[in-house]
């Protein structure tokens, strides 16, 4: 029995002195101090096109900002108006002020009365394997008529970015992961796409396409970033809220729903139903500046008298859109915004005209 003490009393004991042990070496030993996250590093040069503006490969036409080149697809022997050699300048914010996201100047690239595939590109140092994002902020300021911050009859222009991993400056290689193409007018919208690198050099590229040769397809690039995604997710980063849902507009007895093509906005559905175009906006719960979904339905008060009742003309041999505007009390520019034409001054024989 006293064997039995003296054992419970050394191994009380020794715990007691291991106890002590470990209670001096944790005081002893300095908290970790929390690690403070590595900014993420912008791998572009010049992502903000902000620095001098010279003449690519001597083309002072095609003025691009340092580090970034220009690419086009320009077509020879045809009416001259399609896929024609872009213009490049920078965009001002004294002068343009809607059209520069931030600092001083954007990149601008542009034809008048031509179609377009063309962009710019910039190679990049990477690590083979790296998880890459690459995105870029872009407006398009697209019409058929004078307006310089309004696209009336834009020409279809759409914009997207992409990354070739493996390093190629061919703005039409397979390899390239491009961004859902989107029309971009006169607003600024985000675009990102994320690849993995498969060699020592990636290539970025912006590209716009143009469909119609109206008076001016403009494109407007700023704020260009690509990172490595890997460190971007570390990071936590905050995500966007998701928006408030808005109330769903009431569908009423004399009312219609109107899927918009990409080419209408609202006051080109107000105007094509001969409806007050605040009412429209009023109806749908949207401002009035919004900008129209393509195939988002629209609820047009009163459109179903308004569509039965609105009439048709057919043009005669000779006469413009214009001079049939005119002679129906429209606006220039009105009546082509109606009948969705991409040029206010064309109009073939035979063709119907609405005229609401």
């Amino acid at each position: 029995m006293k064997r039995r003490l003296v054992y419970s009393a050394l191994i009380l004991a020794l715990v007691w002195t291991l106890g002590q042990n470990a209670s001096l070496t944790l005081a002893q030993t300095p908290r970790p101090t929390p690690l403070t996250p590595l900014p993420i590093v912008n791998l572009l040069q010049n992502p903000s096109f902000e620095d001098a503006y010279d003449g690519w490969d001597g083309l002072r036409e095609v003025r691009t900002s340092k580090s970034w080149h220009a690419w086009w697809i320009e077509r020879e022997g045809d009416e001259g108006h399609i896929l024609r050699r872009p213009e490049c300048k920078p965009a001002h914010h004294f002068v343009f002020a809607n059209r520069v996201k931030s600092g001083e100047f954007a990149q601008q690239c542009f034809t008048s009365f031509g179609t377009h595939d063309m962009g710019l590109y910039q190679q990049v140092r990477a690590q083979p394997g790296q998880v890459l994002l690459l995105s870029m902020w872009v407006q398009v300021w697209s019409t058929s008529a004078g307006n310089p911050d309004v696209s009336e009859l834009p020409g279809n222009v759409r914009v997207s970015i992409g990354i070739d991993p493996t390093g190629g400056t061919d703005p039409h290689s397979p390899v390239i992961h491009w961004s859902a193409p989107i029309e971009a007018y006169d607003r600024w919208h985000f675009q990102f796409v994320q690849e993995v690198a498969q060699s020592g050099t990636v290539t970025v590229f912006t590209r716009s396409q143009a469909q119609f040769a109206v008076r001016t397809n403009d494109v407007y690039w700023d704020e260009a970033g690509l990172f490595d995604a890997d460190q971007a997710v570390a990071l936590q980063l905050t995500p966007i809220p998701s928006p408030t849902p808005r109330p769903t507009a009431t569908l009423g007895p004399d009312a219609i729903r109107y899927a918009p093509p990409v080419t209408d906005t609202l006051r080109v559905i107000a105007a094509r139903f001969g409806v007050s175009f605040r009412t429209v906006a009023l109806q749908n719960h949207v401002p009035m500046d919004a900008v129209v979904r393509a195939g988002l339905p629209i609820v047009i008060p009163g459109g179903q008298e308004r569509h039965a009742a609105r009439g048709t003309y057919i043009v005669q041999p000779g006469e413009t859109l214009d001079a049939i505007a005119a002679r129906f009390q429209y606006g220039r520019v009105e009546l082509a915004l109606i009948n969705r034409r991409f040029g206010p001054g064309v109009a073939w024989p035979g063709e119907t005209l609405i005229l609401p």
